[in-house]
């Protein structure tokens, strides 16, 4: 692995964040009046929809190229569900479904995404009453995933039922909703390595989500302890904020490198090596990210904990994040047992 960036990649980098920041939440008043039509065409115009549709069987894209998309995308809390249909897109291409509902959703003409759990940590079927359509603005299809007795995964197509669609209550910038049950058609069948690869994928980019809105929000609260004066100074000159902020900027390092690392492993390492990457990384970010979020919330002071403030939108994020696919503790159980098999 090359740990920085090829000069197509920094290209790309840079295409994602000015793409990002162009329809960027600043205030939470944008969530109402921002352009979401616009936010999507932009990602669409991209490419971005379309990074993990296949080519001879091997993806556009890499999982580095896919998470910088994502981490700019978490960066400026764009609603746009990049997340749910990159995800699906990736699914349905490796259990060899229709291509050309792979092809349209990698093309904008359909939005999909997930069916999970109503914790979020497991893609679920027909028979998990409480699942939730996941990352599903404007959706008229999510992904749900079947397991038969002898092991055989099957995923199922499910229509979206519009009426039901609304923000998470929690992360204001996604949206979440139900199926129509009865619409649930089979998609084709994903192999146990397949399976795992894609779950690679997803811990991947949602460690990689949480990233981005964790460094957001403490860039943020930096440049505002440069802005704010109290006794006559910036605060920033105060040493314990000081302490607080460099802590959490060191605390994202070993997130970012991590998930910069599994990133790569997806398509570059034998599955289970990938997947125990990912794991690492989701760990290690849901663990981290919070705290940050927390750090700059404290830097904002009395106005961080408004609801006028964007600094409770990035907290929200980050906390939907380090539950989806499952929290760090759960990874670490997993990964201590992937640890104890080696040795």
């Amino acid at each position: 692995m090359h740990a920085a960036l090829t000069r197509e990649q920094a290209e790309l980098k840079q295409v994602a964040d000015r793409l990002a920041d162009s329809v960027a939440i600043r205030n939470p008043s944008d969530l109402d009046s921002h352009d979401r039509e616009k936010a999507w065409r932009l990602l669409v115009n991209a490419g971005a929809l379309s990074l993990r549709s296949r080519e001879n069987g091997e993806p556009l894209a890499t999982g580095t190229d896919v998470r910088l998309f994502v981490e700019a995308v978490s960066a400026a809390l764009m609603t746009a569900p990049l997340l749910g249909n990159t995800l699906a897109v990736d699914l349905l291409a490796r259990a060899g479904s229709d291509d050309d509902l792979v092809e349209s959703i990698g093309g904008g003409k359909t939005r999909a995404g997930l069916l999970l759990s109503s914790d979020l940590i497991t893609l679920a079927g027909t028979q998990d009453g409480a699942a939730v359509a996941w990352d599903v603005e404007g959706a008229q299809t999510v992904v749900g995933l079947e397991i038969a007795t002898g092991g055989t995964a099957t995923l199922v197509k499910f229509a979206v039922d519009a009426r039901s669609v609304t923000a998470s209550a929690t992360d204001a910038t996604r949206s979440q909703g139900k199926v129509l049950v009865d619409s649930g058609v089979p998609a084709g069948t994903v192999s146990a390595e397949d399976l795992q690869r894609w779950h690679a994928l997803a811990l991947t980019l949602a460690a990689a989500d949480a990233l981005g809105a964790a460094r957001q929000t403490l860039e943020n609260a930096i440049a505002y302890s440069k802005e704010r004066y109290a006794y006559g100074v910036p605060i920033g000159s105060f040493q314990a904020l000081q302490h607080l902020m460099v802590e959490a900027y060191v605390d994202l390092q070993p997130a970012a490198a991590l998930t910069h690392y599994a990133a790569w492993a997806v398509d570059a390492l034998e599955s289970e090596q990938a997947l125990l990457a990912a794991r690492c990384a989701k760990a290690q970010t849901a663990r981290v990210a919070l705290g940050v979020a927390e750090t700059a919330m404290q830097v904002f002071g009395g106005i961080g904990v408004t609801q006028e403030h964007i600094a409770h939108l990035f907290s929200r994020r980050v906390i939907v994040d380090r539950s989806l696919f499952g929290a760090e503790d759960l990874h670490y159980s997993s990964i201590a047992d992937a640890r104890l098999a080696v040795n």
